[in-house]
């Protein structure tokens, strides 16, 4: 089969969305002809990639942003409105393909969220939509104070969900898809009744083979429990609980000790948190480490520590338990 792809994040080596924009993209080449169109700063690693590891099914077509909006975006900042204007790119790279190519299937991979637009359905040939997460919310935890533009964020976010279902864009690609994909039960009550039959709750991501240990993980750690948390240090991956949780196991266990691993708004808060244990009995490991070098990192550990609060797919969890945390 011929299949196009949108995947705007999708980039060999990374973790979490681009992960899984390249996985997916990946495999489904393995077995069928495809066209994906991402952004051009993935193109350098998408061809070291290839170099090493051809595939004649594989092809790339890259698109961006100009003008003002493309030079606003920095990081985080501006990336709503531009991933609005480059999915508006895309579909027209997309029409462009369908003059010389004709596709099968077209299939929207990134950003793998209910909340953010495609327009692929337009193209008028059999469409499948996801995985998509995006419809958790946030539990509630007695005593736990968040700040005040963390507490914003998460009303915002609800408020997104809801009228996102009204939005054209949102109407067309449910009404447009053969096929919808969820991660989570959450994300399936967003998705209205009379598409439920053609939508599947559907796990968007996984690891090798040879990522999972068969032999034995047993540690050698002179007698120190190491507990590792990584992840983007905000409000709602609950960093500070788990920094709750170990500062109270320490002072049971003199032998414990955390690692984080992470960036993120709320990191000087985190290490604020830990206080006078940091770079005693909590560590920042601030080396980067290149996707297949993981797995070895993940085995100079004991426990993989995960508070996330709400989360479409975990990849870390999955590398932790692949690596016999």
């Amino acid at each position: 089969m011929r299949i196009l792809i949108s995947a705007y994040a999708c980039e060999p080596d990374k973790g979490s969305e681009p992960f899984l924009g390249w996985r997916w993209s990946n495999e489904i080449a393995q077995h069928n002809e495809v066209w994906v169109i991402t952004r051009t700063n993935n193109r350098n690693a998408i061809e070291r990639y290839l170099a090493e590891k051809p595939n004649e099914n594989f092809h790339f077509a890259y698109v961006d942003v100009d003008g003002l909006i493309g030079k606003y975006k920095k990081g985080q900042r501006g990336i709503q409105t531009y991933y609005y204007f480059w999915q508006k790119q895309a579909y027209k790279k997309a029409k462009e393909l369908m003059n010389d190519i004709e596709f099968d299937i077209v299939h929207h991979l990134t950003f793998g969220a209910f909340t953010q637009p495609t327009f692929m359905y337009k193209l008028g040939i059999p469409f499948i939509w996801g995985p998509l997460g995006g419809g958790e919310k946030l539990p509630y935890i007695r005593g736990r104070r968040t700040d005040l533009h963390s507490t914003l964020y998460e009303i915002a976010r609800i408020v997104q969900m809801y009228v996102y279902r009204t939005l054209p864009c949102t109407r067309g690609a449910l009404k447009g898809a053969s096929k919808i994909l969820v991660t989570t039960e959450d994300t399936l009550k967003l998705i209205p009744q009379k598409y439920h039959e053609k939508t599947e709750i559907f796990q968007s991501l996984g690891i090798d083979d040879d990522f999972i240990s068969e032999t034995d993980v047993s540690k050698e750690n002179d007698g120190k429990i190491k507990v590792l948390m990584v992840g983007r240090m905000i409000s709602w991956k609950g960093f500070d609980l788990g920094i709750e949780a170990f500062v109270k196991a320490a002072k049971r266990n003199s032998n414990i000790e955390l690692y984080l691993r992470g960036n993120g708004e709320l990191k000087k808060q985190i290490f604020a948190q830990v206080g006078e244990l940091l770079n005693e009995r909590v560590h920042y490991v601030d080396t980067f480490f290149p996707y297949d070098e993981m797995h070895r990192f993940y085995k100079g550990f004991d426990i993989f520590l995960n508070c996330s609060l709400h989360d479409s797919g975990c990849l870390a969890l999955l590398e932790a338990m692949s690596a016999g945390l």
